[in-house]
């Protein structure tokens, strides 16, 4: 039953939810519903990578408002620490 309600919900998520871009390179990455609520922001039915939340340069300075874009996060690169055992 679950797995009917999620596929069904999935679906209209896929028709009426929005584009997910990346802010830098304009491809593609999925699709969600995108809900703001109490200063947050959901993603709801994403199924892609990763995603980081980025400010889109404006070209006015607006204090009150600010263009927020997605980018793919990348994998951290940590560099390799030897273990003193």
């Amino acid at each position: 039953m679950k797995k009917c309600v999620r596929k069904i919900g999935m679906c209209l998520i896929r028709v009426i939810g929005s584009d997910i871009r990346d802010a830098a390179e304009g491809s593609l990455l999925g699709r969600a519903l995108l809900l703001s609520w109490r200063g947050r922001v959901y993603l709801i039915g994403y199924e892609g990578p990763p995603l980081r939340p980025v400010c889109v340069p404006q070209s006015e300075i607006k204090y009150w408002r600010i263009t927020l874009g997605f980018q793919k996060a990348s994998v951290p690169d940590y560099g390799r620490v030897a273990s003193e055992q």
